[in-house]
């Protein structure tokens, strides 16, 4: 898993509401830094640094080597709170993690290739699972999950069971989830079907035309 260190500054617990907004409108995001062996700190961060880590292929998940001068971190983003109008980052959470111990994550299912039937036009790929839960050790969350959907048929569909995941990690999501199903293509009706149906069907008991039943309205 990709590192990205980010250099925290440490604040006072007595800031009022005013000085934090003074702090993002720096640049800066009032956060705080708690986890195992490790006593609450109020730190800043630079926002520029958490939409690195944002941006990144890892992104949540991405491991972050937090500079606090004296010490360092090794900590992940969580409790992101990001205002719904401005998008600022208001608040973040970085949670202090230990190398040698398992962590939970969630990681994006990326589909890899092409079903024929897509292909020449005949299915539809349908995804109903857009990511897995996972259990690993830090360094071994990856990006991204592939699942090959290459030689899928019409009719087919594949479960979080039939995803052969990556060396170190542990499938936390049910095996019975449905990951991606591959459909028949809806067929086009064409005008002239249409005409067809209506025929087949007869004419109704009102015989007038459009025009016709538009008068006295």
């Amino acid at each position: 898993m990709e590192h990205i260190t980010v250099t925290a500054k440490s604040r006072v617990a007595s800031a009022s509401k005013g000085e934090r907004q003074r702090l993002r409108r720096a640049g800066h995001v009032p956060a705080a830094v708690f986890g195992k062996g490790i006593a609450s700190t109020l730190v800043s961060v630079e926002a520029k640094e958490l939409a690195k880590v944002m941006a990144s292929a890892g992104g949540l998940n991405t491991l972050i080597d937090l500079d606090l001068g004296a010490e360092r971190h090794l900590v992940k983003l969580t409790e992101i709170e990001i205002d719904p109008i401005s998008r600022m980052f208001l608040h973040v959470g970085l949670h202090k993690i230990v190398a040698s111990e398992s962590q939970k994550a969630t990681v994006p299912i990326e589909l890899v290739g092409e079903p024929e039937a897509v292909r020449l036009g005949d299915g539809i790929l349908e995804q109903g699972t857009l990511t897995l839960d996972v259990k690993a050790l830090p360094e071994k969350i990856v990006a991204s999950i592939p699942v090959d959907v290459s030689a899928m048929k019409i009719g087919d569909v594949l479960h979080a069971s039939d995803v052969t995941m990556p060396a170190g990690l542990e499938l936390l999501t049910s095996p019975d989830a449905a990951i991606v199903s591959l459909h028949t293509a809806r067929e086009v009706v064409t005008e002239t079907e249409i005409e067809q149906e209506l025929a087949d069907i007869g004419p109704s008991s009102d015989s007038s035309s459009p025009e016709e039943a538009l008068i006295g309205v």
